[in-house]
């Protein structure tokens, strides 16, 4: 979806300005530009094309948090509990 969203506010141009578009360097990139300065379609609504790349953007900078705090979980946690689940007597 974001994909979708900077390919219409920047045509095949984003690509060309990161190595990878989705980095978190170029996360934050999009989040402070995210409509090209060079855009000036009248009939297309940028504030709104704005407002859905920046809501995209922190969700996936979210899910990056995210990710980050289930790796410094123990490896093991969850299936040391599915394993005594099972062992246990009723």
């Amino acid at each position: 979806q974001l994909h979708r969203l900077l390919h219409r506010a920047y045509n095949s141009e984003y690509r060309k300005k990161f190595k990878n578009p989705f980095s978190l360097k170029a996360m934050k990139y999009w989040h402070r530009c995210p409509v090209s300065c060079k855009q000036t379609d009248v009939m297309d609504n940028t504030d709104i094309l704005k407002n859905q790349i920046r809501r995209k953007i922190k969700r996936m900078l979210d899910i990056r948090e995210e990710v980050k705090e289930i790796e410094k979980e123990p490896k093991f946690k969850g299936t040391e509990f599915l394993f005594l689940k099972r062992n246990s007597v009723p």
